[in-house]
């Protein structure tokens, strides 16, 4: 689905995921994020989340979250 999410994408200038109900994120989903984020990049798109949980944020920020803004939290 993210690279869908990806290919959509193209042409954009900017990608928010909006992270709102979301408590609490696999590895295997941050994975997906930090490629997400590699092929943004590749495409010149900026890649912003918004509205984690207060975890969500941490563990975005702390291991690589890969977007190239920043977090807002919620």
């Amino acid at each position: 689905e993210l690279m869908e999410v990806a290919v959509i994408a193209q042409g954009a200038a900017r990608l928010t995921i909006d992270l709102r109900g979301v408590e609490v994120m696999s590895s295997a989903m941050l994975g997906k994020l930090v490629l997400l984020n590699k092929k943004a990049k590749a495409m010149s798109v900026k890649l912003n989340f918004c509205n984690p949980s207060p975890s969500v944020y941490e563990l975005l920020n702390r291991y690589g979250r890969g977007g190239s803004g920043p977090a807002q939290p919620a």
